[in-house]
């Protein structure tokens, strides 16, 4: 399965559609791994923009100027948050943290622009996380893991198992 994007940078300027790579699942985790921290220091929510570099197929997370409070981040993308970036960064999704009781719940969380958009309940434990796609501002459809994601821990592992020796 493809799924291909065709994203606007500031200014209206326009792009050849191209498949979107898949999400390494360890930008996820660091990710949840940043959300929690910051859930555990300030107990409030909050979110951060995915990006990629779109010849390279490199993802990343920044956080956007938001307010953050218990519920869920208040944000919107700001041409001044990625300022410092290089014009070839596309914006293609957001992970955060919200307190959605449901998928439906979640579903409004998620930004109007196109891309994947990961929404996790704050804390620790057991807790719910979705994952949508929009595209064309349309509305946000679940998405399965697996046409999202790619395990890159797996990868790395099986790729270069050669060059560890276990005691």
């Amino acid at each position: 399965m493809h799924l291909l994007v065709s994203p606007r940078a500031p200014g209206g300027v326009q792009f050849s559609p191209f498949p979107l790579p898949r999400l390494p699942l360890s930008l996820v985790r660091w990710s949840g791994a940043v959300a929690d921290l910051y859930w555990r220091e300030e107990r409030a929510c909050m979110a951060l923009v995915l990006l990629l570099e779109p010849t390279t197929g490199r993802w990343l997370a920044i956080p956007p100027s938001q307010r953050c409070d218990r519920h869920r981040p208040h944000w919107r993308l700001r041409e001044r948050d990625f300022s410092d970036l290089p014009p070839q960064i596309l914006t293609c999704g957001s992970f955060q943290t919200a307190a959605a009781a449901d998928v439906f719940a979640a579903a409004r969380c998620v930004r109007a622009y196109d891309g994947v958009h990961l929404i996790q309940q704050p804390g620790g434990g057991d807790r719910l996380a979705w994952i949508f796609l929009t595209c064309d501002g349309g509305e946000a459809l679940l998405a399965h893991p697996v046409a999202v994601l790619v395990d890159d821990v797996e990868d790395t592992l099986r790729r270069y198992a050669h060059r560890l020796c276990p005691a």
